[in-house]
C-alpha cells in the first residue's frame, strides 16, 4: 500500500472563452498544486532543473513547454523523493 505516488488534479474550472483564458487558469490550478506537494522540495534527492521547474509552475512564471510537461515533472519528483502520502 502506497507504493506508488498519486496525484490528484481536478480541472474543474479550467474552462473559458479562449485559450489564453484557459492557459491562465490552467497555470493557476498548477501553482495550487506545488503549493499542495511544496514538502517534495525538502528531499535533497530532487533533480535542480526539475525544483527550478517546480518553482516556476508555483510562481505561475513556467514556459509553455513546461507547463505542457508539467505533471511529468511533478511525478517524477513525487518518485525520486519516494514520496508517501501519509
Amino acid at each position: 500500500m502506497n507504493q506508488y505516488p498519486v496525484l490528484f488534479l481536478t480541472l474543474k474550472g479550467v474552462e473559458a472563452l479562449s485559450f489564453e483564458d484557459a492557459y491562465e487558469k490552467l497555470q493557476v490550478k498548477l501553482a495550487g498544486l506545488c503549493k499542495t506537494y511544496e514538502r517534495l522540495l525538502e528531499s535533497d534527492k530532487i533533480d535542480i532543473d526539475d525544483r527550478k521547474v517546480f518553482l516556476d509552475l508555483k510562481a505561475q512564471q513556467a514556459s509553455y513547454a513546461n507547463v505542457a510537461d508539467s505533471l511529468k515533472t511533478i511525478m517524477r519528483m513525487m518518485a525520486a523523493g519516494m514520496w508517501r502520502s501519509n
